[in-house]
């Protein structure tokens, strides 16, 4: 079995209110919370991860980017607000019936 892994680099902010971290990736409007600012981080990166790991599996991905605003751009970055940083996200595929010939999965 064949595999590879994508990594979506994924901009989010984490900001403390009231005792409580929420971490958010506005863009994709994906919202969680922590105790703590590692905790906010590790539950929205979860949360991206299931977000778009689903999108991929039911292949509506490149509809909810474009629905979102996205469109490909050739290495650009964003800017990000006082609270932002960037995680990346892993998105894995395995190729059950590899049969080393990219005609049938190339367009």
């Amino acid at each position: 079995m064949e595999r590879i892994t994508l990594k979506i680099n994924v901009p989010v902010d984490i900001e403390e209110k009231e005792g409580v971290f929420i971490a958010s990736c506005k863009s994709l409007d994906v919202f969680t919370q922590g105790t703590t600012m590692a905790h906010a981080e590790q539950n929205i990166i979860e949360a991206l991860d299931l977000f778009l790991s689903m999108c991929a599996e039911m292949g509506t991905l490149e509809q909810v980017l474009s629905a979102c605003g996205f469109k490909p751009e050739k290495n650009s970055v964003a800017p990000l607000s006082p609270h932002g940083k960037y995680v990346d996200i892993p998105l894995p595929f395995i190729c059950a019936n590899h049969n080393n010939t990219l005609s049938k999965c190339h367009a």
